[in-house]
């Protein structure tokens, strides 16, 4: 039943934006393409806590490397068509993808409609919660980055709690409102396409204004792939970060919970971002994670440094040490170099 809800409403806006655009012919209409993308590459030792230490040329240190195809048509009236495809890629080894078997696209692939209304997206897309951590954590969720490793899986020393094979969503209906003074919505819906009809949905609300950023989210999780023996998570998501001019303070506060597994995340980060002489900047951000889980409670801290020169407005160099620790495990230390060049 709620599906065929999902689908009539789905139906009925794609329906009325459809009149508008056949009123908005009047106008002439243009469009545009853009390629753009990121490599990004980085050498030296890793480690996280309780693992081996190992030498490495690894791709996506602070930027996850892809390529991406991005295109509008303006269709008369303030109407717009968007497509949005973007493809992962390993330069340390030439492959697609983040992993072996990535999908073509994986990073984002959606068609909509965009106006005076919102807008409105169809297909492969990240989450309202991934999105607003995305622009808050000062690592923009780099895999080197503090937030993004207590998050998510691939390796950990402890179970992820965003405990799903991919952070990107399949099958996914999007609106996010226009800018109300300064205030955004979004609402997600992704669904799972099996019987019986399981879901993720998702939402997010931010004021942005003068460099205060303030932003509260959550996610709702029933589809597979959950980890063995879970059907479902939620996660809720508060965040604030103000940007001085001298340098910019993040803090965010996450809680997210397993329902039949019964273990509860609480992850804690505050993060600072200073531009040094214009051609440098330092970022700095420390995650603390504490683990309610049946089998045993444990913390988790990790504090990672960068040092970023920016050779150019496309092409910087950078640095990164991190200090991983687990509560019973010994800790993990990473040094890397890296270069990172935009197109």
């Amino acid at each position: 039943m709620a599906l065929r809800k999902l689908t009539l409403i789905a139906a009925a806006s794609l329906g009325a934006l459809a009149s508008l655009g056949v009123q908005a012919q009047t106008a002439a209409p243009s469009s545009s393409v853009t390629i753009w993308g990121v490599v990004d590459a980085f050498a030296g030792r890793q480690q996280l806590s309780g693992r081996d230490a190992t030498t490495v040329v690894g791709s996506g240190g602070l930027t996850t490397s892809r390529v991406a195809f991005m295109g509008a048509e303006d269709l008369g009236g303030g109407l717009r068509a968007n497509f949005n495809l973007q493809m992962f890629l390993r330069p340390d080894s030439g492959d697609l993808g983040r992993f072996p078997g990535d999908v073509a696209f994986a990073g984002r692939s959606t068609v909509g409609l965009s106006g005076n209304f919102g807008e409105f997206n169809m297909g492969r897309m990240n989450s309202p919660l991934f999105f607003t951590l995305m622009r808050q954590d000062v690592f923009g969720l780099a895999a080197l980055g503090p937030m993004f490793q207590h998050m998510f899986p691939g390796g950990q020393p402890i179970a992820a709690p965003q405990a799903v094979t991919d952070s990107t969503i399949n099958n996914g209906l999007q609106y996010a409102t226009p800018n109300f003074g300064g205030f955004r919505g979004a609402v997600h819906y992704g669904m799972s396409e099996t019987s019986p009809h399981r879901g993720r949905s998702g939402y997010s609300l931010s004021y942005i204004n003068q460099g205060l950023d303030v932003a509260i989210a959550g996610d709702h999780i029933k589809a597979g792939p959950l980890v063995a023996g879970e059907s479902k998570q939620t996660s809720q998501l508060v965040s604030a970060s103000y940007d001085f001019g001298s340098f910019k303070l993040v803090g965010i506060a996450q809680r997210q919970k397993q329902e039949v597994l019964r273990n509860t995340y609480k992850i804690y980060n505050l993060g600072a971002s200073i531009p040094v002489m214009g051609a440098h900047k330092v970022l700095v951000s420390y995650s603390h994670t504490d683990l309610d889980a049946v089998v045993g409670d444990r913390t988790r801290k990790t504090l990672a440094l960068s040092y970023n020169h920016y050779l150019s407005k496309r092409t910087d160099l950078y640095v990164l040490a991190s200090s991983d620790k687990v509560s019973d495990l010994k800790r993990g230390t990473t040094l890397v170099g890296g270069i990172r060049h935009r197109f």
